[in-house]
């Protein structure tokens, strides 16, 4: 059960179980190096990730914040396009596809669709998509 209109406690309650899992099984600060990547990767990852999923989850019925979930590979294929790295061209088509159909699903006036749900949940999988890049 998600607790009613606090998006933010309950990103919070899911995150700080495996936080404080974590810090027992490994004390300590991250080296030098580490610490502004560990940061980054912390807000994309949860600080971001969590508030937008659970607002996501208020404001979208499961099965099309699923389908805004398989914008996921999409996004990933986008942020690598950034990095100059090519995908052959019948990938190309293949995204181009997936991304119309999830598109056509998420229609204005769709089945539960509303702009500010999908907006939230397509900002969660940049967010996630963004860290694990």
């Amino acid at each position: 059960m998600l607790p009613p209109d606090r998006p933010l406690t309950a990103g919070f309650l899911r995150a700080a179980v495996a936080g404080l899992l974590l810090l027992a099984i490994a004390p300590g600060v991250p080296p030098v190096g580490w610490r502004l990547r560990t940061v980054v990767l912390g807000v994309l990852n949860i600080g971001a990730f969590f508030p937008l999923l659970f607002i996501s989850a208020y404001r979208l019925p499961g099965g099309l914040a699923a389908v805004v979930g398989s914008l996921q590979p999409l996004i990933i294929a986008a942020l690598t396009a950034t990095l100059g790295w090519r995908q052959p061209p019948r990938r190309q088509v293949a995204l181009a596809v997936g991304a119309a159909g999830v598109l056509i699903i998420l229609r204005p006036g769709a089945a539960g669709a509303s702009l500010p749900g999908t907006a939230r949940s397509r900002a969660r999988h940049g967010s996630s998509s963004s860290g694990a890049w």
